[in-house]
């Protein structure tokens, strides 16, 4: 399976237009492996999901910043973040 079927498929992308746009965008091809595609991939939906616009999502998950998530003590903080504490 290649990796615009792939997008479509883990419910990155709904069909194969955005799947090719999202993967030009996000300079998929430039990665080595899928495993390293689909983490950016998946990076980029979460950032469009928590109501980044298309082109910020795009360069924030090429430069791997993560989503801010909200916390209990209601700070905003970065997944990274909630992953340390």
């Amino acid at each position: 399976m290649n990796i615009i079927e792939k997008l479509i498929e883990d419910g990155i992308a709904k069909n194969i237009f955005q799947s090719a746009n999202i993967a030009n965008g996000l300079k998929l091809a430039e990665l080595k492996t899928d495993d390293e595609r689909i983490a950016r991939a998946r990076l980029y939906r979460d950032h469009r999901n928590s109501g980044e616009t298309s082109r910020t999502a795009f360069e924030k998950a090429i430069a791997g910043e993560g989503v801010p998530v909200p916390m209990f003590d209601g700070v905003m903080h970065t997944t990274e973040q909630a992953e340390r504490e």
